[in-house]
């Protein structure tokens, strides 16, 4: 049988990759899998090799710019360590599952391969798909869509000797300078429990991380035993930035969304924990709560079987309060909302968003009541955003219940290849004067809004003066109570025990004091 090498690149959750593995090797074929440096996001002034793209831009909770995915460049001895493990491993196909941030170092990793090995290489995932014309000028064959029928047809088709060019979903070229083959992508999947479970064994496993090989799974223990699944494929909705929205292009026509029974979610679950020291649960759907009925069943299954505390992304269209509890019963210890803006022309016109700014503070409320971890998710620096639409977001962040936190920060609108805002953004003029937006200084005020020491009116006040809003290096200063409180999260694990005990009361009830004062009474305490 056929030997399949996959490639991930900054992505050691790779759960796409993990489903094609168990395909594989469920149809008999012997598969290894090299996870090639590990995702991170790091302040961009870091950054001191330029990197070919920086697409996944953001601001993190300090205000300071952020890189995210591919921020960790790509060392001469990590590039001759790949070739010499693949040349090791001598796999009969070399398989790339890729994101857009990673299509540039895909790129050079390729090349480096076919400078020293004659072994075909495949490029699959979501970048691939969306740039496939692209992506067929380093490689040889490029998978269009949803792989699992695709690469077990192609791993036969290299066991049997057999031609590979009318099979379903591929783009290839072709020798002797006849023109590349452009296959349409199969019907999507519509029974999901039809696919084995995703392959998180550790056998055949590789990393590659600051010059060194491991030769182990690295995703349990990296993501400190944290389990991510997916009990769908596809989304509801068609959010003009969002990768779905080509998806459901390119299968019009087809459902955009499919569901895995819970027997079968919860199958995995139990089997997972019983060969890894699980201790809690991601679960990475677009939108987890849709379909009450499912739901129902689930929390049921899940609470009894699994009991482990889990994360989810949740939408307030549709949700019931009802529903919300059932969800925290069963174990929803955090969640998180897209609010992504509070200004309803850019949701309506720009982003194609459908979301009432009431029921997102309505279900804001109720998580929290409920004893859920709240974050919502933020776009900026929105390009055809006014002033007004920046202010309007502002003040749904200043509206939010306490106890609602910006999700690791901001997100800076990221402009990924075949999306529907690419037409947009070139249609429409943006605005200028008075009534164009100043994204350095609204996303301080952002940040801000979610801390304890500053006042909505204050900061709503704040954004009517000109002059302050011209000087976001003034407004940045306002933050040095959420700088204090990353300091003292780092400096309390120094804190020696005993200090309670030898420190007067009353100098120990004045220091609680005057934490209390300056993070809130949302923060951690407890010297």
């Amino acid at each position: 049988m056929s030997h399949v090498l996959f490639l991930t690149l900054y992505d050691q959750g790779a759960m796409g990759l993990r489903q094609l593995s168990s395909v594989l090797k469920a149809d008999g074929h012997r598969v290894s899998v090299i996870y090639f440096k590990k995702y991170r996001t790091v302040l961009k002034s870091s950054v001191q090799t330029p990197l070919d793209e920086m697409l996944h831009e953001g601001v993190d909770l300090l205000g300071r710019d952020t890189v995210m995915s591919i921020s960790a460049p790509v060392s001469e001895t990590e590039r001759r360590l790949l070739v010499n493990l693949i040349r090791e491993l001598a796999p009969n196909l070399i398989a790339f599952s890729l994101r857009s941030v990673t299509l540039a170092v895909a790129a050079t990793l390729t090349r480096d391969i076919k400078a020293r090995l004659r072994t075909p290489v495949i490029w699959g995932g979501i970048g691939p798909t969306l740039e496939p014309d692209r992506s067929l000028q380093a490689c040889d064959l490029v998978c269009r869509g949803e792989g699992e029928g695709a690469i077990v047809d192609l791993a036969r088709a290299l066991d049997r000797g057999e031609s590979w060019d009318g099979i379903p979903n591929l783009w290839g070229k072709r020798g002797g300078g006849c023109p590349a083959f452009r296959n349409p992508p199969r019907p999507l999947f519509r029974v999901l429990d039809a696919l084995p479970y995703m392959d998180t064994s550790p056998q055949g496993k590789y990393t590659i991380e600051n010059d060194v090989v491991i030769r182990d799974d690295p995703a349990i223990s990296n993501f400190e035993l944290l389990y991510e699944i997916s009990s769908t494929r596809g989304c509801p909705f068609a959010c003009t930035y969002c990768c779905n929205e080509a998806l459901q292009r390119l299968y019009e026509g087809q459902p955009p969304v499919r569901r895995r029974s819970v027997d079968h979610v919860v199958g995995e679950l139990v089997a997972a924990r019983a060969v890894h020291p699980i201790n809690r649960v991601n679960f990475q759907d677009d939108v987890f709560s849709i379909d009450r009925k499912w739901l129902t069943e689930f929390c049921e299954r899940y609470k009894q079987e699994v009991g482990l505390p889990f994360w989810c992304y949740v939408h307030p269209q549709g949700l019931h309060t009802e529903t919300l509890a059932m969800l925290r019963d069963a174990g929803m210890h955090w969640a998180t909302l897209g609010i992504q803006s509070g200004s309803r022309r850019v949701l309506e016109q720009i982003y194609g968003r459908r979301s009432q700014r009431e029921a997102i503070i309505d279900t804001a409320r109720q998580l929290i009541g409920l004893g859920a971890d709240v974050n919502v998710d933020v776009i900026t620096n929105n390009p055809l955003e006014t002033d007004q639409d920046c202010r309007d977001t502002l003040q749904l962040l200043i509206d939010l219940p306490c106890g609602a936190r910006l999700n690791g920060g901001l997100s800076k609108l990221s402009v990924f290849p075949a999306t529907r805002i690419i037409g947009i953004l070139n249609d429409t003029a943006r605005p200028t004067g008075p009534a164009a937006a100043n994204h350095e200084a609204y996303n301080v005020l952002y940040l801000l809004s979610r801390q304890p020491h500053a006042p909505g009116k204050r900061l709503v006040t704040m954004s009517r003066r000109r002059w302050l809003m011209a000087r976001p290096a003034l407004l940045r200063t306002l933050l040095w109570p959420v700088r204090l409180r990353a300091a003292l999260t780092h400096v309390r694990r120094f804190f020696p025990p005993w200090a309670k005990r030898r420190l007067p009361p009353p100098l120990w009830n004045a220091m609680r004091s005057m934490k209390k004062r300056l993070l809130g009474p949302r923060q951690p305490t407890g010297w």
